[in-house]
């Protein structure tokens, strides 16, 4: 809106209209950015992850047995043969009990032993 003041008026606005752009043809597309087609790349790479994910069976190390949670215990001490400390750990609903004992050469904790205890129950016993 512009305000023009000649002497025969006084100052009332009035309304000019825009200039309108001349057709030039047909509407030329803009070029994609990098951006946009950087996020055009990490949607489709994370859409790829999440199928793979959704679409990708049961990993062989989940209860696939109806398996019931463990309820465990500990317990430390020193184990018949070595010369490290272990640590008993034993799956009381399960019936299953692990050694793990510490590998100094290695700096890292180790599976010794391992005993089933519901068939070492159910066993029958030798002479």
């Amino acid at each position: 809106m512009t305000v023009h003041v000649t002497p025969e008026t006084t100052s009332q606005p009035t309304h000019e209209p825009a200039p309108k752009a001349e057709p030039t043809g047909a509407a030329e597309p803009r070029p994609m950015s990098s951006a946009v087609r950087a996020l055009i790349a990490v949607n489709a790479a994370l859409l790829i992850a999440l199928s793979t994910v959704v679409l990708s069976p049961d990993a062989t190390a989940q209860n696939t047995q109806n398996r019931p949670a463990g309820r465990y215990m500990l317990v430390g001490g020193k184990p018949p043969s070595g010369n490290t400390n272990a640590v008993y750990c034993v799956d009381t609903v399960n019936g299953e009990m692990i050694v793990l004992g510490w590998n100094r050469s290695r700096g890292m904790i180790e599976g010794v032993g391992y005993r089933n205890i519901k068939s070492d129950l159910n066993a029958t016993p030798r002479r």
